[in-house]
């Protein structure tokens, strides 16, 4: 045997051998060329021990592991492995040919068994809370994203030509890219555009709207900075955002990057915010999706922080969240949905909103980045 893998992989190699040792054992003692009667005893001592020991290692490989109600911690398999490796060594020295005391072998066999009872003691009874994490999403070389599921909440936010809202999340981006959504409910084919679409664009981070007879409109400022978190926050109302008035227009639209206003922009005649219809376009995160329902305008990066509101936020407002001055907790009548994503979750794939109506599933390449202190 190769002696770099020995050295690498000791454990490993050992236990592969005794498991090799025990089923030839086993195929040997139905044999009727087997010369030894003393052999045909200590295969069957050494079967009944291989049946506790294969028990053992299905309570180890069965069991779930983490930090949640019902789960194991990982350092609970230890417990185990000594039983396992215990067990291993005993049939190594049966199939050897040793004189293994009844005692010893009695013992073994009594460890095992308690080693099972008390791995199962050590089941979390409750969640152990989870350390402070980032959320790392690689939307640009592992097709990861954020999937918050299809909810017509997310981008109606009241009548035609009379809807306000507000969408502000903190976001740090990973990878240099030209174009990549970073939260949109933005579609478009030949003839429409539909909903809203926080993004990266040629070196900006931008807000954009979709506006009747398929306009569009996008307020952005310059910033191109890797690896660094910033917080983003859109402002639409179609009947002027804190009734601001330019050349007789009112202001509909406000962007702010870390709470300070970078843009704004007037309402263009004839022209208001069209939310997405559609019944199979979700809410994405790191992607946006085509008119064919694939996913594109890849991203990656972390997100936290997450908020739409159906109402407009003022500066002060804006400001003191971002500060965490205002705690968001999920019964605020203006919020419609919310996710922190600052530890990781118990299940990835069905992450509960701040409100408790919705989820959301992170998908392809992701890692939670725990926190060092």
């Amino acid at each position: 045997m190769n002696n770099n893998l020995m050295k690498k992989y000791p454990l490993a190699i050992f236990f592969v051998c005794i498991w090799m040792v025990f089923f030839t054992v086993v195929s040997l003692s139905a044999c009727s060329e087997e010369k030894n009667g003393d052999i045909r005893v200590e295969n069957t001592e050494i079967r009944s021990i291989g049946k506790i020991m294969a028990e053992l290692r299905q309570t180890r490989d069965t069991a779930v592991y983490g930090k949640f109600k019902g789960m194991y911690p990982k350092e609970s398999k230890d417990i185990l492995n000594k039983a396992i490796k215990q067990l291993a060594e005993l049939i190594l020295s049966l199939h050897q040919g040793e004189v293994v005391p009844t005692e010893t072998k009695d013992s073994s066999i009594a460890n095992a068994y308690e080693a099972i009872k008390v791995f199962k003691a050590t089941v979390r009874t409750e969640d152990e809370k989870a350390p402070a994490a980032e959320l790392f999403v690689d939307g640009i070389d592992g097709n990861g994203y954020i999937n918050f599921g299809v909810q017509p909440a997310y981008s109606s936010f009241g009548e035609a030509d009379n809807q306000q809202f507000t969408v502000e999340l903190w976001f740090k981006q990973a990878k240099p890219t030209n174009f990549g959504c970073i939260l949109s409910t933005f579609y478009e084919n030949s003839e429409n555009r539909f909903g809203w679409m926080m993004n990266t664009w040629n070196g900006h981070l931008r807000m954009s709207y979709s506006l009747t007879s398929r306009g569009l409109i996008e307020p952005a400022k310059a910033y191109n900075v890797l690896n660094k978190w910033i917080h983003l926050a859109a402002v639409y109302n179609d009947k002027g955002v804190d009734g601001e008035m330019e050349n007789g227009k009112p202001v509909f639209l406000k962007f702010y990057l870390n709470g300070e206003e970078v843009s704004r922009m007037v309402k263009p005649d004839g022209r208001s915010y069209v939310s997405n219809p559609l019944d199979n376009c979700p809410m994405i995160g790191f992607a946006g999706v085509t008119s064919d329902g694939k996913l594109f305008r890849r991203l990656s990066g972390y997100m936290k922080d997450i908020h739409i509101w159906n109402k407009t936020k003022t500066p002060t407002e804006i400001a003191d969240i971002m500060n965490k001055k205002i705690t968001v907790s999920g019964s605020e009548p203006d919020l419609v949905c919310g996710w922190s994503f600052d530890a990781e979750p118990r299940d990835s794939k069905k992450i509960i909103d701040l409100t408790k109506r919705y989820h959301a599933s992170v998908e392809g390449s992701y890692e939670w980045r725990e926190i060092k202190e």
